[in-house]
């Protein structure tokens, strides 16, 4: 299978998610879902959400590569169902992190109907983040050395 290469599972399912996340665009309704927690959060996209969604991403990736080390230290590989599992939850989080980026960039804070257009433009720039989130995935994942117990080393000896 495709994915069967460990050294490389979480980028290459970052891949496809990237290509997934850039196809939901032509559905309207996804993207307007991915970006619903910066909604939750505040109402008007503007410095504050900005903030926010950055404080939420960082804690995000240091609990994800965090989690990644100790798994793959403890029992030696990470599961596709887990690196999955961080896409899913990425696919909230790094929408809501660069919408309210590009749409302070480019519209000044308007609150008119540019707020469902900006969504269909920001959503393809912001899915090759799926992509460079699996690439550092592999990165912690592959420098990180798996711990053995005493009966581990027993039994590798003999």
């Amino acid at each position: 299978m495709l994915i069967e290469d460990d050294k490389y599972k979480a980028t290459k399912i970052g891949g496809v998610f990237t290509i997934l996340s850039l196809l939901t665009n032509f559905t309207f309704f996804i993207p307007m879902i991915s970006i619903f927690p910066i909604l939750l959060i505040e109402s008007y996209v503007g410095t504050n959400s900005i903030v926010i969604m950055s404080i939420i991403l960082f804690v995000f990736l240091f609990v994800s590569f965090y989690n990644i080390h100790l798994i793959k230290k403890r029992q030696g590989q990470v599961t596709k169902k887990r690196i999955i599992t961080l896409m899913i939850l990425s696919f909230f989080i790094f929408h809501s992190f660069y919408f309210p980026i590009y749409f302070n960039s480019h519209y000044k804070n308007s609150t008119d109907g540019q707020l469902t257009f900006t969504v269909m433009e920001s959503i393809p720039r912001s899915s090759y983040a799926f992509l460079v989130f699996g690439l550092l995935i592999d990165l912690v994942k592959n420098n990180t050395r798996t711990v053995y117990s005493e009966h581990d080393y027993e039994d590798n000896a003999l």
